[in-house]
């Protein structure tokens, strides 16, 4: 349930440099988190600021809390494409298929789990995945498409919930400007409940991410700047390859990446 995703599979981070300030913030949330008091928190910057690195380098520094660690990402190719972050991650790393028969995509979803959990899955949050995963309700059911889907999602969180009693969970949502309008109401349902629960949400996005729960109470934000050109030298220091260039030419790499 923890996959890495292809996002950050295999790739070389270089040491983090800076950013004292917003790491202190992150930690401090996941520390109430933990205590019980969840929330979100909004990393809004431009690309390539280093909102993702921020949300991998609390990740790194949470291991000794045993958490369960999802993470889901936005696409612009698929920002029109239901639960495509779901999909793209959880349900690709179990082979969760839309044709699948529900007692398939239950197996499916089960054996994940075990691959990475010694206890088994909250009946509710694996009736909530299984239901996610199938295709369209069948013509017959007398619930309307948005019925079905409020009752999905809540049995979903309510299987959420009983997974945060027994360890904290921190939730990464990555590009979330191109989550799809069904990932969206969802993650706005997981941010109304996260503040009962140990539960903390980073969401990264670009400036023109506005939900309606942004102004909520457990709700926080991270406006990361660039680095000073201390840091900023510092990092270019760390990067393979910087020390074989002079001086000159590294200050030179530093200036014009800003």
């Amino acid at each position: 349930m923890g996959q890495q995703g292809k996002h950050s599979a295999g790739r070389s981070r270089t040491q983090f440099v800076g950013r004292t300030e917003e790491l202190r913030h992150l930690e401090g949330r996941w520390s109430g988190a933990r205590d019980g008091k969840g929330g979100a928190v909004v990393v809004i910057g431009e690309p390539g600021i280093g909102k993702s690195r921020l949300a991998l380098e609390l990740e790194q520094r949470i291991h000794a809390d045993a958490a369960l660690i999802l993470k889901f990402y936005g696409s612009a190719q698929h920002s029109n494409s239901d639960l495509h972050p779901l999909f793209d991650n959880l349900f690709l790393a179990a082979d969760v298929r839309r044709t699948d028969p529900d007692q398939v995509r239950r197996a499916k979803i089960e054996k994940l789990w075990a691959a990475t959990s010694a206890s088994q899955p909250p009946l509710k949050l694996l009736q909530g995945l299984v239901a996610l995963g199938g295709g369209p309700p069948a013509q017959h059911e007398l619930q309307s498409p948005q019925q079905r889907r409020d009752t999905i999602f809540e049995t979903l969180l309510d299987g959420l919930a009983e997974v945060a009693d027994t360890r904290p969970i921190l939730l990464i949502v990555d590009d979330a400007q191109w989550l799809d309008p069904t990932s969206r109401e969802l993650l706005a349902r997981m941010v109304e409940r996260s503040a009962e629960l140990r539960l903390l949400i980073v969401v990264a996005a670009q400036r023109e991410f506005e939900p309606d729960w942004i102004s909520a109470p457990q709700t926080s934000f991270i406006i990361p700047r660039r680095l000073n050109p201390a840091d900023a030298k510092a990092l270019a220091e760390r990067v393979p390859g910087a020390d074989r260039l002079a001086p000159a030419e590294l200050q030179d790499i530093v200036d014009r990446s800003e």
